[in-house]
């Protein structure tokens, strides 16, 4: 009896010591939902063409660069944290280093929330009113359409994820906008090291399993041990080849695994990681103001290559005809003109095979049933750039028909329209026709929404009040639909959110001989004023308010006798 005893209590200590192990602290919160399987694939990739990445450095750090590590505490936000947050304000810091007083911390190494953008200002907008997590894409299309607003704009707290951005957070993220989010292949580690050595974060979503909230120090999490809680968005911001792992900034404070950070094994990497993004940079040109920050270190430079690009997203029609190949590329800005180059069966190099004033060439010397390479190569008034990076495939074909080529360049408007979204794209065959296809959120799938015969439509039933609508284009020829699109984003125009109510108006009474002046306190955001005074009619006291006839930026001293006088925005 006596050994049974001591055996439940041995029995009941390591229940208890698992517990301690695994348990997930209550402020370790997560937060990321997964990606559907059909939206994430119409995303662009960063590297479509899967050319291979030689010559990367055995290891890589941008934590040096990255803000002071932060805590999301109880809410759901990860997502915000390690795109906003973090991959933002590293980016923002890279553009403006050199600029007077842009410093992720203060002197004394605290955040430095001036510089430092707002998880809340991306949350909030994206969570639907409910403190239930949120898509990674969802905050990237955000901070390519509205921008990051600065922390002090809209300062982060727990405790809120139901508030919307003001006006003036609203206009001071417009100043820093993303140019556009990509796609990472988390199956192939060289990839994502490839975009770390180009000095760009990775946001990825990991699958986190109870050992997860445990890690310390520089221990490495290569394992799932104990129950599985959901989704976590981090931040990649290194890799380091003689631990075969990447580096994370995580945003559970600086008690939790290395000050902050974390370690994941490339293999493990690619089993749990269930998205990747990398975010490019709306770069603008900074004025030296001053001395750079000494508060933050010195990042990298990054040379600046004075030829132009070559062509990106080409295709080649494979089968689609019987007697010729069909090239389509995306438009380079600046180009004047494109090299079409091919290498056939039985060639050793690409040779020239003809010029094109636009973005697409008809390669009519094929022979049906036979593959051929091609590269562009674009051409400027002075230079050239060089060949496209990887090759495309075409043939023509004698048998049934292939459907038609991937259509490019599809844009959507963003705010231009309160009651439509317009789209565009770039021409192809002048046989084709095109499917347009919308995301729908309920489905979780994209449905045809209408067809064209030219390279754009009008969405006239879109959401309004600026809700986000994703489109893709397929074209269609012979009976068959090609590949769809990447992804586009168009949105109607949002209403404008009526700025605050002034407050603490005073008006002279009897100061003055021949004018009463009016103060109140400045609304933020707020560039002028209206005025109204009550004027009295009558003997019972009657009367009518009468706006002043002129806008005020200011505090008003004015030439008149009002009985009461009052402000409105």
């Amino acid at each position: 009896m006596r050994i049974l005893k001591y055996s439940i209590l041995i029995i009941i200590l390591l229940l208890n010591f698992q517990t301690s192990i695994f348990a997930q602290p209550s402020f370790r919160s997560l937060g990321m939902k997964q990606e559907s399987s059909e939206l994430l694939s119409s995303l662009k990739e960063t590297n479509p063409y899967g050319i291979s990445h030689r010559g990367l450095d055995s290891k890589v750090d941008l934590s040096p660069s990255m803000p002071p590590v932060g805590n999301q505490g109880e809410q759901g936000s990860c997502v915000a944290w390690s795109t906003a947050y973090a991959t933002k304000s590293f980016q923002e810091y890279i553009e403006r280093k050199s600029s007077k007083d842009w410093s992720l911390r203060t002197a004394q190494g605290t955040p430095n929330y001036s510089k430092i953008f707002s998880p809340a200002f991306i949350y909030n907008q994206i969570n639907g009113g409910r403190d239930n997590g949120s898509l990674i894409s969802d905050a990237m299309r955000v901070m390519v359409e509205m921008g990051a607003a600065p922390w002090e704009t809209m300062p982060y707290n727990p405790a809120d994820y139901r508030t919307r951005p003001s006006q003036a957070a609203i206009e001071a993220a417009s100043k820093y906008k993303a140019k556009e989010f990509l796609r990472v292949k988390t199956t192939d580690m060289n990839e994502v090291k490839a975009q770390l050595s180009e000095g760009k974060p990775v946001v990825a979503g990991v699958l986190v399993y109870e050992n997860f909230f445990n890690l310390k120090g520089d221990q490495i999490y290569k394992e799932g041990l104990g129950k599985t809680y959901g989704g976590h968005a981090i931040a990649l911001v290194g890799y380091d080849d003689s631990k075969n792992a990447v580096k994370f900034i995580n945003s559970w404070g600086t008690d939790w695994g290395d000050q902050g950070y974390g370690y994941i094994d490339y293999r493990w990497f690619t089993k749990i990681c269930q998205g990747a993004f990398v975010m490019i940079d709306q770069v603008e040109t900074v004025i030296d103001q001053g001395k750079p920050d000494s508060n933050t270190p010195e990042p990298t430079s990054v040379a600046n290559d004075s030829n132009p690009i070559a062509p990106s997203s080409i295709t080649a029609s494979q089968g689609s005809f019987i007697d010729k190949v069909l090239i389509n590329w995306e438009v380079v800005p600046g180009a004047v003109g494109y090299e079409i180059h091919r290498k056939g069966p039985g060639d050793s190099n690409f040779g020239k095979i003809g010029l094109s004033g636009t973005n697409s060439f008809n390669d009519d010397g094929v022979q049906p049933n036979l593959a051929y390479k091609y590269k562009i190569l674009t051409l400027t008034d002075s230079s050239a750039s060089d060949l496209s990076q990887g090759e495309v495939i075409g043939f023509a074909k004698t048998e049934e028909l292939k459907p038609p080529p991937k259509v490019l360049g599809v844009k959507a408007t963003q705010g231009q329209y309160d009651n439509k979204v317009e789209l565009v794209w770039e021409p192809g065959d002048a046989s084709s026709e095109y499917q347009i296809f919308k995301w729908n959120k309920t489905q979780k799938r994209y449905s045809p929404i209408g067809t064209s015969k030219i390279n754009s439509y009008v969405d006239t039933s879109a959401a309004k009040k600026g809700i986000v609508e994703i489109y893709v284009v397929s074209a269609k020829l012979g009976g068959k639909t090609g590949e769809p699109s990447d992804a586009a984003s168009g949105f109607t125009s949002q209403p404008k959110t009526p700025p605050a109510k002034p407050l603490g108006l005073i008006a002279s009474r009897g100061a003055y001989q021949n004018k009463v002046e009016l103060k109140w306190q400045k609304v933020s955001g707020a560039s002028k004023y209206l005025i109204f005074r009550y004027i009295k009619s009558g003997w019972i006291g009657g009367g009518a308010w009468e706006k002043f006839p002129r806008l005020v930026r200011k505090n008003l001293s004015m030439k008149i006798f009002p009985h009461v006088t009052r402000i409105i925005l």
